[in-house]
């Protein structure tokens, strides 16, 4: 990163990040505007970052693959849970002969 176009873009963002880190901040906020400016930075100078800012859209290609099987997964399982639940209800009424038991006239 020191060595293209970005450097001094770099250089500031590392600052932030060290400083924040030291001071047990959160960076990701605190450092937003260097972050920013370093990936204007690399998105105009993507020929040399290219390998960099390709990596970067696979990690979140994958961080979003990751968070819609999670979702996914979570809603199969709220759906499995309320069959549960009902069939739970309904062996209780079988158990206690409601279920079985004609009407009264």
């Amino acid at each position: 990163m020191k060595g293209g176009g970005c450097r001094h873009a770099f250089i500031d963002w590392s600052k932030c990040v060290d400083r924040e880190r030291d001071a047990g901040s959160d960076f990701t906020e605190e450092c937003r505007e260097k972050t920013l400016a370093l990936r204007e930075c690399m998105l105009k100078h993507e020929d040399y970052y290219r390998p960099m800012l390709e990596e970067e859209e696979e990690m979140l290609r994958e961080q979003e693959e990751l968070e819609a099987a999670e979702k996914q997964l979570g809603q199969v399982a709220l759906g499995e849970q309320q069959p549960q639940q009902g069939q739970q209800q309904e062996s209780a009424a079988a158990a206690s002969g409601a279920a079985d038991t004609p009407p009264k006239q």
